[in-house]
């Protein structure tokens, strides 16, 4: 078992929740593998940036390893109305 295995069977122990902030599922194709035990995954999606499809190929990749896909966190969202009028709407 390699040491981070170890480590998150650890903290799965200890917590009740344990969140692992890893790079974009494009850039771990040759480590995707060693993800399968995880319960699920949030997908950071970086608004106006990340094209449709990407998105849904990471989807993909995510449940052809056995990862469910838990959600979309949509970052960097650009606020084109102004805050104050944006409180009254």
């Amino acid at each position: 078992m390699r040491a981070w295995e170890e480590l998150l069977d650890e903290a799965r122990r200890v917590f009740k929740l344990v969140l692992l902030d890893l790079p974009p599922v494009a850039e771990l194709t040759s480590q995707m593998t060693d993800f399968g035990n995880l319960d699920g995954a949030l997908l950071v999606v970086e608004s106006e940036r990340a094209r449709q499809r990407a998105v849904m190929r990471a989807k993909s990749q995510l449940e052809r390893l056995g990862i469910e896909p838990l959600g979309v966190i949509l970052n960097k969202r650009k606020n084109y109305v102004p805050t104050w009028l944006y409180h009254k709407v």
